[in-house]
């Protein structure tokens, strides 16, 4: 395949597959924190950020970068909800007492962890092919 046609193959993708996403996200997952937070930002956050390893770095390392996003919600999601119940126990238990005054909201970290697992991803996509663009193996002879 042309060089200049993969890349323009490559930068289509990404952008349909986080279309795919975002519709996912206002759509069928809109009631779930994590997916609906993050699709919201998908064009600002996650999509440049995958473009750019995809127009400037090793062949294939946008692939990993892509796949982090959803593992990214998944994780955020099965992590983040039982944390945010248990600070929303927590909030609830003091404000039965009538002298406390509330001074926090209990949030939910699932934006957060999928932004870590996200870059994570990305990073370690980038690495492992350009090791492998490089011919470096970590097979001992």
């Amino acid at each position: 395949m042309n060089l200049c046609r993969a890349f323009y193959v490559n930068v289509a993708l990404v952008l349909a597959a986080y279309a795919v996403c975002y519709l996912l996200g206002q759509g069928p997952l809109a009631h779930l924190y994590t997916p609906e937070w993050t699709s919201r930002r998908i064009w600002f956050v996650f999509a440049p950020a995958t473009l750019a390893v995809a127009m400037f770095g090793p062949p294939r390392a946008w692939w990993w970068s892509l796949a982090g996003y959803p593992v990214g919600v998944l994780l955020g999601e099965l992590i983040g909800l039982p944390l945010y119940r248990a600070a929303l126990a927590r909030l609830e238990d003091q404000l039965r007492d009538p002298s406390y005054q509330q001074d926090w909201q209990p949030g939910h970290p699932g934006w957060w962890i999928t932004i870590l697992v996200f870059l994570a991803a990305t990073v370690i996509g980038w690495l492992v092919q350009r090791r492998r663009q490089a011919g470096v193996t970590c097979s001992r002879a």
